[in-house]
């Protein structure tokens, strides 16, 4: 509980494992990415792929990630790779497919 990452994850005993998951496999914790400092670290990660050569990402579980935290994350690749390529998977219906566009 003292952990300073704790709000890194979502805790509850609703969850089986007592934390969210994917797919409820306890190696696979969701990150929090409403954190501030989550979100920090998630684009500073790939500012680092991206000067050190990558030309972008693919973003599984787009879905999963609020559009705020998208927006955050865009535009901190793009200052420093101005063409980078972002291809996120949504899996969704086509209403919520398309505030994806």
């Amino acid at each position: 509980p003292a952990s300073p990452y704790r709000r890194w994850f979502t805790f509850d005993p609703m969850y089986k494992h007592g934390y969210r998951t994917f797919f409820d496999v306890a190696g696979m914790p969701q990150l929090n990415t409403d954190e501030p400092a989550v979100r920090t670290f998630l684009c500073s990660a790939a500012q680092h792929w991206l000067a050190a050569g990558a030309d972008g990402f693919r973003l599984d579980y787009a879905a999963g990630p609020s559009h705020v935290f998208w927006s955050h994350f865009r535009a901190a690749c793009r200052q420093v790779k101005a063409d980078c390529w972002l291809f996120g998977e949504v899996t969704r219906t086509g209403a919520l497919l398309r505030t994806y566009t």
